[in-house]
């Protein structure tokens, strides 16, 4: 679940940011909140992600490095 209230606390623009997750309720969390998600699963799954990757390794390299 995303605090909201952290989020303004800490200034973090959650439209901005991405909640990565293994599963459908990360997906719904995330987008419940304004965020971009991700969802790491090896499987061709889809709960409405914004990206797929394998591993967590394999978003940082592809998208935040």
């Amino acid at each position: 679940m995303v605090n909201r209230q952290a989020a303004n606390d800490f200034n973090i623009d959650l439209s901005q940011s991405y909640m990565v997750g293994d599963g459908e309720n990360d997906i719904k969390a995330g987008k419940n909140a304004g965020c971009k998600t991700v969802l790491i699963n090896s499987k061709c799954e889809y709960y409405g992600q914004d990206l797929s990757v394998g591993n967590l390794r394999e978003f940082v390299d592809r998208y935040l490095l």
